[in-house]
Parts: C-alpha cells; sequence; structure tokens
C-alpha cells in the first residue's frame, strides 16, 4: 500500500516563512503610511452612528490633533534646520577655525607660532570646533599644573634655604639679626644704583640662600667693621674701599 502524497499538508512555519514580510519592509511601509498621513490634507468625518454631541467632542479632539502635529512637525523642522547649521558652524572643514577663537586664561601666554600651527593642523584634519576647544582646555590644564608644580617646588626649596640660614652656628640662632643687618646695609649702600637688585634677589631666590648671605656677610665684616692687624701694619679705617678688597695678600 502506497502513501498519496499528492494531498499536501498545510505548509509548515518554516515552508512558509518566506511569505511573511521582512523588519525593512515593515519599516518602509510604516514610513510610506507616515509620508501619506502627512501629504493628505486633515480633515474630520463625522459617524452618522453617534449622536451630534459626540461627533462635535471627537471633531474638537481631532482638530487639537491637528494643530499638535503640526506644531510639533515645525519644532522638528526648526530643530533639524538648527541642527544643521550648527553642524556646519562646527565643521571646520566648510568654516576653518581661526586663531581669534583660541581663549588663553588671564595670565597665560602661548607662543603664537604655537597657535598658529595648532589652527592648522585643525583645519587640515577638519577636527570639529568643539573638539578643539576641548584640546585646548586640556592643555590649559596641563600648563596650570605643570606651573602650580614648579611654584610649590620653589617655595620648597626657599623654605629649605631659610630653614639651612636659621640652624647654620655662624649666621643662624640668635646672630640672624646681625648678619642680615649687615646683608642689607651691602645691598642698599652698594646696590643703590642697581634698580632690580631686589627684585633679581626676590625672583631668584638667591637672596635666602645661605652660601650667599655667607658670602655678603663675610665681606660686610671686612668692610664694616674692619679686622685686627698686627703691629705695623696700616690702619684699615684708613684704607679706601678698593685697597681693602684689592689689595689683600
Amino acid at each position: 500500500m502506497t502513501t498519496d502524497l499528492s494531498l499536501s499538508e498545510p505548509a509548515s512555519l518554516m515552508s512558509a516563512a518566506g511569505d511573511q514580510p521582512t523588519a525593512e519592509q515593515v519599516a518602509a511601509k510604516a514610513a510610506a503610511d507616515a509620508a501619506v498621513l502627512i501629504a493628505t490634507p486633515a480633515e474630520f468625518k463625522s459617524d452618522p452612528a453617534k449622536s451630534e454631541a459626540d461627533n462635535q467632542r471627537d471633531k474638537d479632539v481631532f482638530d487639537k490633533k491637528v494643530v499638535d502635529d503640526k506644531a510639533a512637525k515645525e519644532a522638528a523642522d526648526k530643530k533639524a534646520d538648527e541642527d544643521k547649521a550648527k553642524g556646519e558652524a562646527n565643521d571646520t572643514k566648510l568654516t576653518p577655525f581661526k586663531i581669534e577663537e583660541i581663549s588663553i586664561p588671564d595670565g597665560m601666554q602661548v607662543d603664537p607660532a604655537v597657535v598658529k600651527d595648532f589652527t592648522a593642523i585643525v583645519n587640515e584634519a577638519g577636527i570639529p570646533r568643539d573638539v578643539a576647544a576641548k584640546l585646548v582646555g586640556l592643555q590649559t590644564g596641563f600648563m596650570k599644573s605643570a606651573s602650580e608644580r614648579d611654584t610649590a617646588n620653589w617655595t620648597k626649596t626657599q623654605d629649605e634655604w631659610k630653614a639651612l640660614v636659621n640652624s647654620d652656628p655662624n649666621i643662624g640662632g640668635d646672630k640672624t639679626p646681625a648678619v642680615m643687618g649687615r646683608v642689607a646695609f651691602m645691598r642698599d649702600t652698594y646696590g643703590k644704583d642697581i634698580a632690580d637688585l631686589k627684585q633679581v634677589l626676590d625672583f631668584t631666590g638667591a637672596g635666602n640662600h645661605p652660601s650667599f648671605i655667607k658670602w655678603i656677610n663675610n665681606i660686610s665684616q671686612d668692610l664694616i667693621e674692619g679686622s685686627p692687624l698686627p703691629a705695623g701694619q696700616p690702619n684699615v679705617a684708613a684704607q679706601s674701599i678698593a685697597q681693602r678688597i684689592y689689595d689683600k695678600t
């Protein structure tokens, strides 16, 4: 006995799969339907089966939706135009980046040649303006951190030098006021015609270094206080400053 296969059974899900619309087809149909709705003038049609009051209520809802949809579309179109304009303004290929657009914080100086090179790279690579601004901000942060670190290190060094002066048996402790008085006398007397001497000492910090203070103090002791001399030697006080500095043997 043979089985008649000519009487086919209902198609399986697998065999019928090819008949189902794909996701892309569904999306395309939805877009087409939406386009038709947008293109078709909105018009309310009353339902004969409903009362006049019900139809009026439905029409009010319909009219409000038409107004809301129109406002939403206008808002979406406006935002799309603004986004497009913003994108074009941000695109350095369309509108080249200029040096004047780089904002440098007060107190910071940047080599104009470096700024020019940076601008050229931004435009050549088409780096968006907002990204370029972030890069400038990042570099500014690095520069600020480096400056703060250098300042902290400089201050630490000055404090260490001052501590060495205070602990030195020859110029520190209770001797410091007299020593620094002599150093200040030398600075003010022999540096009075050097307008920026004090600024230089403050800027470099040399005025806090124990070796510098010892050196100036040694000279001041010879010039201001003089030195005991053996019998028969000329009186130091009677010699000129040049003799007391250069005639020593």
